[in-house]
């Protein structure tokens, strides 16, 4: 039970501080920001490591947190496990940034124009002796014009989640 204390406590320990490093942007990868730009973040993150280390290879301390010395074997799964955490991060930052980008090059959208509208717009024209029926026309136009966009939103909506997939 000790050693899967150590391995757990070293791993965590070890993945929270790639996850600091790669905190610094949520939108952007860790390499565009700049690794090394933030001085005090990087102290930070040596003294959690050398406290790590006190931790898990002072003897008196190792029986308060009932830890053990790690072997090399249990430091190698967890760089292994924290490279892939950190990958992980920063492949999904690259994608999103490549797919925000491609948004923004998408030229924008041609506003659709419904055929059933020119009919009622000349039926619009013919009915104005009546007001009664211009009402009536104008209140369906409405109506048609709010299910119309309705439906566009829909399926543009539909239409980027295919393109998203």
């Amino acid at each position: 039970m000790t050693e899967a204390r150590t391995q757990l406590l070293t791993a965590m320990m070890l993945m929270e501080l790639a996850n600091a490093v790669s905190a610094r942007s949520l939108r952007y990868p860790v390499f565009k920001v700049g690794v090394f730009k933030n001085k005090f973040l990087w102290y930070a993150i040596v003294s959690s490591f050398a406290l790590q280390l006190v931790v898990l290879y002072t003897p008196s301390i190792q029986a308060i947190f009932d830890v053990s010395s790690p072997e090399p074997i249990h430091w190698a799964f967890a760089i292994l496990f924290t490279a892939m955490i950190f990958g992980s991060l920063e492949m999904g930052k690259y994608i999103a940034s490549k797919r925000r980008k491609r948004m923004r090059a998408r030229p924008p959208r041609q506003s659709f124009r419904h055929p059933i509208f020119n009919f009622l717009d000349h039926f619009s024209r013919i009915s104005l002796s009546s007001p009664i029926l211009h009402a009536l026309v104008a209140s369906f136009k409405g109506s048609m014009a709010s299910s119309l966009n309705n439906n566009l939103i829909r399926h543009e909506v539909a239409h980027e989640k295919v393109l998203d997939a």
